[in-house]
């Protein structure tokens, strides 16, 4: 049991191995499977915006956009934002 925890799931071992790249897709999925969210789960995983080109954070320009490359911009890190 987790509670409300957040539990991340690979189906490899990458993620543990070498740690997870800039270009590799993540799936969030609520608790019953469904998807909830995803990242670069595009046709071409290389599409710009490319995170591996900028220190900037990537972000999407709203949160109930696709995920497609039109949908994320680069945005200046905002670390402890209030």
């Amino acid at each position: 049991p987790t509670g409300d925890a957040l539990v991340l799931v690979t189906d490899d071992s990458t993620l543990a191995d070498g740690g997870l790249s800039s270009l590799e897709p993540v799936v969030l999925r609520d608790a019953r499977g469904a998807v909830v969210s995803t990242y670069r789960l595009w046709t071409d995983p290389e599409a710009a915006p490319n995170p591996a080109t900028r220190d900037d954070a990537l972000v999407r320009d709203d949160v109930a956009a696709p995920d497609t490359p039109e949908h994320w911009q680069f945005a200046a890190p905002t670390p402890g934002a209030e």
